[in-house]
């Protein structure tokens, strides 16, 4: 869209003054205090207001200018909806001290919450969990003899706040009898925010383009509107184990986490088998984690606390690699700039390995990578 011409408060009113003198046969006093002046300023400031709504209007008439409610209205007639916030889920490991005879149990909608209080998660239902019981209250059972149980958990606000590193959740909200501690293993990246204008339009470029069913890239959007955060790679004329297969689609979906669950798999697939072409097969597939055991040695700078220095790097490198879209390589050099770009403390890193190597980590379409150990020193 061209750039519309607009003026100023006072370019209006000297373009008023000098269109009345130039119509009059004598000089007019346009002086501050004068009628006329009195006149051009008041016909200026309705001038300027109808300059403001003409330019709103022509905001609000393009996908690519409005914003939030606006931006809404306007993709609604396409019946092209927004993507609503989500809450972060992964699962956590109940333990006890000591295995004995009987068993613990943990009701559904048990809380936990991460160190510094500001994260809640409850215990959901998973009915291909083992150790999952319906009555006569749902909940999980930890068998005799056993010392600990994982099950899944779902933050209780929806947004980036269940965001939360390896070994964040370590308190019981919930009295459970029999059982001492819990933790997550891994760190849960999947709660997202609504969707931002700048991706609600960037996914409205896909809708068009899966106007046309069958296309590799309407497959893809199909997944991606499942839910905020779905992520999708195909792979063509390939089985899952990359062995070739002409005709077949191998289709490789995650919803952040790296160990996507059933329901999403499910949804992943009827959006696949709504949208590809007949005649075509092709299958569902989560995704296959390339875990990178990352090994740093840190110089910190003069002034700095080298524990906290080692504290932040340790922080940002699980932020980075863990949120590492599917397929994406870990990059050797970006991890580096990843690290020194944590704090200016880092003065050196002597030295930085990826599996023992100083090397790219590159996959294939079915991985997405993830911290395997991380050890920073």
């Amino acid at each position: 869209m061209a750039t519309i011409p607009t003026k100023s408060f006072t370019s209006i009113v000297t373009n008023i003054a000098t269109g009345i003198q130039g119509r009059a046969n004598t000089i007019l006093d346009f002086s501050i205090g004068s009628s006329l002046r009195a006149l051009a300023e008041g016909f200026g400031g309705i001038l300027l207001w109808l300059q403001a709504i003409a330019l709103q209007i022509a905001q609000l008439t393009r996908a690519s200018t409005s914003q939030g409610s606006d931006l809404d209205s306007w993709m609604a007639d396409w019946n092209f909806l927004r993507l609503g916030a989500q809450s972060a889920t992964g699962t956590v490991t109940f333990s006890r001290n000591t295995a004995g005879t009987n068993s613990p149990f943990i009701p559904i909608g048990a809380t936990i919450q991460s160190i510094d209080g500001t994260a809640t998660f409850t215990v959901t239902v998973d009915l291909g969990n083992p150790n999952y019981v319906g009555t006569p209250i749902a909940g999980y059972n930890m068998p005799a003899n056993i010392a600990s149980i994982t099950v899944p958990v779902q933050c209780t606000t929806v947004g980036t706040a269940g965001n939360v590193v390896a070994g964040a959740l370590s308190q019981i909200t919930t009295p459970l009898v029999g059982i001492d501690t819990v933790v997550n293993a891994i760190a849960f990246t999947n709660g997202f925010a609504s969707e931002a204008d700048a991706a609600y339009r960037s996914r409205f470029i896909g809708f068009i383009a899966a106007l046309s069913k069958g296309t590799v890239a309407a497959i893809e959007f199909s997944v991606t509107t499942t839910q905020l955060g779905a992520q999708v790679t195909v792979l063509e004329n390939f089985n899952a184990d990359l062995t070739a297969n002409l005709g077949f689609l191998t289709v490789t979906v995650d919803d952040g986490t790296g160990a996507p669950n059933a329901t999403f798999l499910t949804n992943a697939s009827l959006a696949v088998g709504a949208t590809r072409a007949g005649g075509i097969m092709w299958g569902v597939f989560p995704p296959v984690i390339l875990y990178a055991n990352i090994g740093i040695i840190l110089v910190s700078a003069p002034g700095y606390d080298h524990n906290f220095v080692v504290g932040v790097v340790d922080t940002a490198v699980q932020d980075y690699v863990n949120t590492l879209p599917l397929g994406q390589p870990l990059y050797y050099n970006r991890l580096a700039q990843v690290i020194f770009d944590a704090t200016p403390g880092v003065l050196n890193i002597s030295p930085l390995t990826i599996n023992g190597n100083n090397i790219d980590l590159v996959g294939t379409l079915r991985n997405v990578i993830k911290i395997g150990t991380l050890t920073v020193v």
